[in-house]
């Protein structure tokens, strides 16, 4: 519950790649990340009546102090970096542009999303699911706007949506 009600607000949580999945070596910061994914959608249903945004940005692989043994580790460095069709790691600039815009009033009724920011590298394929997903309606079909949305996609990253 809040303590005194504001008329609005935006709260931007940071997630990471690991919100999504169990990663390497790290379980206690893939289990932190992935609570703060569902923190992120937990205060986004109770909080949005009052007019509070809650969402999640979450990095892929970003050049920071924190990544230094990844980056300094040419074997980790390469596997990494040929996953990232964008063909380069973040760098902390990237983030600059999602969070403006989960800040402005561009995103008022964007809320309980984890934005990913990762030059399109692990979670593509996640997110061309979810998108069939949401594209499904209540009684199990799919519009065809959804679906040439879905195909075009698709056909940018496969060969069909047979493939996913």
């Amino acid at each position: 519950m809040l303590a005194s009600q504001p008329s609005y607000g935006k709260i931007i949580l940071l997630g990471s790649l690991l919100t999504f999945q169990g990663g390497l070596t790290v379980p206690a910061y893939a289990a932190a990340k992935g609570g703060i994914g569902q923190l992120t959608k937990a205060l986004s249903n109770e909080w949005s009546k009052h007019n509070i945004n809650v969402n999640c940005i979450c990095p892929g692989y970003v050049r920071t102090e924190m990544n230094d043994g990844l980056l300094n580790d040419p074997t980790r460095f390469r596997q990494i970096s040929e996953r990232i069709p964008a063909g380069r790691w973040g760098e902390p600039i990237d983030f600059a542009g999602p969070t403006v815009w989960l800040a402005s009033a561009a995103s008022k009724y964007v809320c309980g999303e984890c934005v990913v920011v990762d030059g399109v590298s692990v979670y593509h394929d996640c997110v061309l699911f979810v998108l069939m997903i949401r594209s499904i309606g209540m009684d199990g079909t799919m519009s065809i706007k959804s679906y040439f949305l879905l195909y075009t996609i698709c056909a940018l990253r496969c060969q069909s949506p047979s493939d996913l």
